[in-house]
């Protein structure tokens, strides 16, 4: 529930709960933890070093939810990260169905 100190436009959360996302780019595909939250972005952890993956990379990803709801969205690699262990920063870039109304509602439970 930490608030990232970085300069970002919304605030990053650490969420209470475990969700999964399946991340497909170009020559990779990977199924990982959230690290953190925001309304425009995610960062997962990644299990492996960041060969092959550039910045600008397009993404499509599929969310699994704590609540099992799931949906699918497509996202941009912002930046790679290593923080004890490597993660990726991706900016989300649209979202299938009630994606973003799902998305949403779960960050904001993290505003208050």
């Amino acid at each position: 529930m930490a608030n990232f100190p970085h300069n970002r436009i919304q605030p990053r959360y650490v969420p209470k709960d475990v969700i999964v996302v399946e991340v497909m780019g170009e020559g990779f595909y990977d199924r990982c933890r959230v690290r953190d939250v925001s309304i425009s972005g995610v960062s997962i952890f990644v299990p492996h070093s960041f060969e092959g993956c550039n910045i600008d990379t397009a993404l499509d990803m599929f969310f699994t939810m704590p609540d099992k709801q799931s949906f699918k969205a497509k996202g941009l690699l912002r930046h790679l990260g290593i923080s004890g262990r490597p993660y990726f920063g991706i900016k989300i870039l649209s979202f299938d169905g009630l994606g973003q109304e799902i998305w949403s509602n779960y960050v904001k439970r993290y505003e208050d």
